[in-house]
């Protein structure tokens, strides 16, 4: 990737993320233009850098050349993206089809497959095509809760299409760069945004893990395992605060769930506890995944994926 695309994905990445960042710490809630318009600018940066193709100084300094056929990639990863915010009825809902969303969907496939089929299956089309294959994976996540809140999902989909490519910035940055002989193999087995995932999950539970012990160490609250997963509030505190009881009664018993119970119904919970004396339960924090996003983008694209440490040390 030329470094004028990676600097400019890079500024607009942070600043956006950093903004969605304080308001999913305020509220847990992450306006949607947010990613539109991060998913917007990331789709009209890809579309400038193929049409600058081997133009050279100042506008493409990339190695890599395209043709106006690999625009096509742009139709279905538009069409994906958008359609995350498009309020439509279901594809097949209680014997009903909805036709113009199978329409839409139909020229996504069929886009790609043109792609395929005039340019064949090289590194170039699969590059480009991975930002697509990003986002149903995005949708994949979502569904089966390795991804938990919407605008998390919709972070990872906005960042697939805003980073298409591991940006560089010279020799520079990152500081952890893949050997030349595997770039291009590890970048399509690390796409930027399941890099800055899987870094921004190391990222929570590490950070998560030392704070709150930490936390507990300093209160001399040293009960195990609660002490590493949560700690104690005040009983009429809880309400107020984004955290989920650890503490439940089950059986006339008072159970601890390391992990908390998300699907509790809090307030009659805590009325429970409350009949049996409890003030100082245990609570877990509901963790505004966003803010370990954009530490994960930060960290992916100044150090770089530390999987690579592995590959230089055992396989060179």
């Amino acid at each position: 990737m030329s470094d004028i695309f990676s600097i400019a994905r890079v500024i607009i990445g942070i600043s956006i993320l950093a903004m969605a960042s304080l308001s999913d710490l305020r509220t847990r809630r992450v306006d949607n233009k947010l990613w539109v318009i991060m998913g917007s600018l990331g789709v009209l940066i890809l579309g400038i850098e193929i049409l600058t193709s081997g133009m050279g100084e100042p506008w493409n300094t990339s190695t890599t050349v395209w043709n106006y056929n690999h625009l096509l990639a742009l139709v279905p990863t538009i069409i994906l993206f958008y359609d995350i915010f498009w309020d439509r009825e279901a594809l097949y809902d209680e014997g009903k089809i909805n036709f113009i969303a199978w329409t839409v969907l139909s020229i996504a496939i069929l886009a790609a497959a043109g792609l395929l089929w005039i340019e064949g299956v090289s590194i170039q089309t699969m590059q480009l095509l991975m930002v697509p294959i990003m986002i149903i994976i995005g949708y994949v996540f979502f569904y089966t809760g390795i991804i938990h809140g919407g605008a998390d999902a919709k972070a990872f989909m906005s960042i697939a299409i805003l980073m298409p490519f591991s940006p560089l910035v010279g020799d520079i940055l990152p500081i952890i760069q893949y050997p030349s002989y595997m770039a291009e193999a590890m970048s399509m087995m690390f796409p930027f945004a399941f890099l800055t995932l899987m870094n921004a999950a190391m990222i929570s539970v590490v950070g998560f893990l030392c704070l709150v012990f930490l936390l507990n160490l300093i209160r001399k609250d040293l009960q195990f395992p609660a002490m590493f997963f949560g700690y104690r509030m005040d009983i009429d505190e809880i309400p107020k605060k984004y955290v989920w009881p650890m503490e439940v009664v089950r059986d006339d018993e008072v159970v601890l769930y390391i992990f908390g119970k998300r699907d509790a119904n809090i307030k009659e919970e805590l009325e429970m506890l409350k009949q049996r004396g409890i003030q100082d339960v245990w609570v877990t924090p509901k963790l505004p995944f966003i803010i370990p996003m954009f530490l994960g983008f930060v960290f992916s694209f100044f150090v770089g994926n530390v999987i690579t440490l592995f590959f230089n040390a055992y396989l060179i």
